[in-house]
């Protein structure tokens, strides 16, 4: 197992692909977010809805997400990374395709929505940093670090892509090759680099990992972690903070737009956003590896909330 590496410099040399299938993986379960504002004119100019009703459906995923997030990491434990990655990219894709569909009807966007809530559970980030976590032991931090940067490499790309999509072919078709063309570039990079039941390894690693016996693995109970307080102020913290900075990912573009900067400069104005974060991440990611999470996560809260 990674344990028996000696170094950071080791594992990153042996396991670099498993991080760069992770973030990539996690940069197409993250970019319909910061997409969804770049849609709201073209829908609304089509179906005549308001931005309440276009961002409604997002809002109505992220329910999903909370009721079932934790049978979706019950099962990653219990069948691994890679059984659960690349049937969940197919369908993520399948959904993100299926926006091209939309008619004008809202109960049809809000199912789409729904549909797409259920089958991006299976690709969350809990998905890719499992895959890291279990091949990481010397340099974890920094490579979950890169693999959390794909949500902040989706914001840099997503905006400005989406809206040259859009301008150049529509938003159905926009919806179509974002879809095919992101979530084909994961699913590949996961068929060659995700291996074994919850780690991975490169093409070149062919001595098969079994996994460690239960008794073996590190790590708290789910009775434990229920009862972790913990464990119950991450969760509470990282729910505060994804509800505000989410909500100023979705609205920035056509606040910008309302603003009078132009579609083209906004998508921009709005992808300057993740370089930062991309950024943070690295940062955060290497600093955690030196120092003591606490104070790298309240610095980072706190400096988020001044923001």
């Amino acid at each position: 197992m990674t344990g028996e590496l000696v170094s950071a410099s080791a594992e990153w040399r042996r396991y670099w692909p498993v991080v760069l299938a992770s973030s990539i993986g996690f940069s197409f379960m993250s970019f319909m977010t910061p997409a969804a504002g770049v849609f709201m004119d073209p829908l609304a100019r089509d179906f005549g809805w308001d931005r309440t009703q276009l961002s409604s459906g997002l809002a109505a995923a992220a329910l999903i997400s909370i009721v079932l997030s934790p049978f979706i990491g019950a099962l990653i434990d219990r069948s691994g990374v890679r059984r659960i990655a690349l049937p969940g990219l197919v369908l993520t894709t399948a959904s993100i395709c299926a926006f091209a569909l939309a008619s004008g009807s809202f109960v049809q966007w809000i199912v789409l929505w729904l549909v797409w809530g259920v089958f991006v559970l299976f690709v969350q980030s809990t998905l890719w940093s499992t895959a890291v976590a279990a091949t990481f032991t010397k340099g974890r931090g920094l490579a979950l670090g890169i693999t959390m940067s794909g949500t902040a490499l989706a914001q840099v790309i997503a905006p400005p892509l989406s809206n040259w999509l859009i301008t150049h072919f529509g938003w159905r078709e926009a919806f179509v090759i974002l879809g095919l063309g992101w979530g084909g570039v994961a699913f590949v990079l996961s068929v060659l680099f995700l291996r074994g039941r919850s780690a991975a390894a490169t093409p070149g690693d062919r001595r098969a990992r079994k996994p460690a016996p239960a008794s073996d693995v590190p790590g708290l109970t789910i009775a434990q972690a229920w009862r972790s307080v913990a464990l119950w102020k991450v969760a509470i913290a990282t729910f505060l903070i994804l509800t505000a900075t989410i909500a100023v990912v979705v609205h920035q573009f056509p606040i910008l737009v309302e603003a009078g900067v132009s579609r083209e400069s906004a998508a921009w104005l709005v992808s300057l956003s993740g370089i930062a974060g991309v950024a943070g991440k690295l940062i955060t990611g290497t600093l955690v590896d030196r120092f003591h999470a606490r104070w790298i996560g309240g610095l980072t809260l706190a400096s988020t909330a001044i923001a």
